[in-house]
């Protein structure tokens, strides 16, 4: 690749180089079974009719689907019957795992299972050491490892999985995470969502977690590979942990994974406390989990995203423009964009469907008013047009920014061949003034016209002018990008 000289520049250069690796899932959602508020039961045919033409149109290319194994109170819903010591199998959960396997199945999209959490009676006795108190009944909270994790993996992960198998004969199923964010930090903001036996480690019992359940994998014989360890925490490096306390689960795991949330704009003046700049997280967490990962010849995805900046620092009533804003999809996209540059494998957005009144407002696609199914405003169309742009396995290209000088990156870029067809996506996440970017394409390129479509404040997915690119041997081609917008090109194919 050639050699810039910052002072011969117009303002951005992006240089889209050859293909340099295939990502392994794609971008997707989290399908969260486990409030009673999120999803109507399957009974309501034409509610499941309006979600399944949403993601016909937005296209998902990796799901996590998964229900709450907690208390079975205020709203959550689980398929385990605690006191009977078994699943419910005529529990309505199992059909809505169904249906989207089924709609996985015909999209050609993988999916992971998540029970989220470890049914109350195995997990270990509350002991009063644990930063969580127990609830106003004096029950221990339901945030515990298990008591014995050989028990664990045989008496609820094994009937688990032979039941979506054996009976549920769900085909896209590729994963399995057993965790939501078991956090070990030590200050007292943290939920600690791992409490052990005093004395013992956290991550040595997670460890010993994923033994046992990857031993019941193994005797069962299925094609699913385990995922972990799901922490949420930006300034977290679990590895460090595990290695330190002697002992390392990579054995056992098939992929890595965390949670992102914690990081703001890089443009915003200062930092809010525990945020750290989208550069900074991608460079100094995101970059060190993905080379870590690729030295085990495992993938790195990122199971939940979202951002807490816009709308709901931690659990608080602060609200600049609430987690389903226009200021909150762009910032989800050019870490997408980015996140997927770096060698991510998998990005899934909080949350698929979500009611629009409790939580904030994180679904894609939004229920109110019992049956009423409709796309966020904000979050639906940038997803929609991250999502097709980037299907699941694409191929993609290697990309190089170059701007003038004193210029930050205002556009980020993302280049992919999927299908037999190129397609671009260009994020440009400062409000105020327009981009102007030169883009250096592949020679391969060269003489074809590519669709432009345009989501930004006002337009939500508009057809723009189409983009030809020259025929020449090395073809560039000019581009104005409107502030806190996202570009997709996608070839057309005569």
């Amino acid at each position: 690749m050639m050699m810039y000289r910052p002072d011969q520049l117009p303002q951005s250069v992006i240089a889209v180089g050859p293909v340099e690796r295939v990502i392994k899932e794609g971008i997707g959602v989290n399908v969260f079974l486990g409030r009673d508020r999120y999803y109507p039961p399957t009974a309501h045919q034409a509610a499941w009719h309006r979600i399944e033409a949403l993601l016909d149109e937005a296209q998902p290319g990796f799901m996590r689907i998964g229900y709450l194994e907690g208390t079975g109170v205020h709203g959550d819903v689980t398929p385990w019957d605690d006191k009977a010591q078994a699943f419910d199998l005529q529990h309505d959960v199992w059909k809505k795992i169904a249906w989207f396997d089924a709609w996985c199945d015909r999209h050609n999209v993988h999916w992971m299972l998540d029970p989220w959490w470890i049914p109350a009676s195995l997990q270990v006795p509350y002991s009063g050491h644990a930063p969580l108190q127990p609830d106003s009944s004096g029950k221990a909270p339901w945030r515990g490892a298990p008591r014995d994790p050989g028990e664990y993996a045989d008496h609820y992960i094994r009937p688990l999985l032979r039941h979506v198998r054996d009976t549920l004969h769900v085909r896209r199923l590729r994963w399995l995470g057993l965790l939501n964010e078991p956090i070990w930090g030590a200050q007292a903001r943290d939920p600690d969502n791992f409490f052990v036996r005093e004395g013992e480690q956290q991550v040595r019992v997670l460890v010993e977690m994923y033994k046992e359940v990857h031993r019941v994998l193994q005797a069962e014989k299925m094609d699913i590979s385990l995922v972990g360890p799901g922490h949420l925490c930006a300034w977290q490096m679990p590895p460090l942990d595990f290695l330190a306390a002697g002992v390392d689960p990579s054995r056992h795991l098939g992929a890595w994974d965390a949670h992102a949330y914690f990081h703001q704009p890089d443009w915003m003046p200062e930092c809010t406390p525990d945020f750290v700049r989208t550069h900074e997280y991608i460079q100094h967490t995101i970059r060190r989990w993905v080379d870590f990962a690729r030295q085990q010849d495992k993938p790195f995805f990122i199971t939940e995203m979202g951002t807490f900046y816009f709308g709901r620092p931690f659990w608080g009533d602060r609200d600049y423009e609430t987690a389903g804003s226009h200021s909150a999809a762009i910032h989800d996209a050019q870490f997408i964009v980015r996140a997927i540059n770096e060698g991510v494998d998998g990005l899934l957005r909080w949350v698929l469907c979500a009611d629009r009144t409790v939580d904030g407002r994180w679904g894609l696609i939004e229920r109110h008013e019992s049956d009423a199914i409709e796309p966020s405003p904000h979050i639906y169309p940038a997803y929609r047009a991250l999502m097709r742009a980037i299907p699941p396995r694409a191929s993609m290209h290697a990309i190089h920014h170059a701007v003038a000088d004193g210029a930050p990156v205002r556009v980020h870029a993302v280049a992919a061949q999927a299908q037999g067809t190129a397609r671009m996506v260009l994020v440009h996440d400062r409000p105020g003034r327009n981009a102007d970017v030169r883009i250096e394409c592949p020679p391969a390129w060269a003489g074809k016209t590519f669709r432009r479509c345009v989501v930004d404040e006002m337009r939500k997915g508009m057809a723009m002018s189409d983009v030809v690119i020259p025929n020449i041997a090395k073809p560039t081609v000019d581009l104005m990008i409107t502030p806190y917008s996202i570009t997709t090109l996608e070839e057309r194919n005569a």
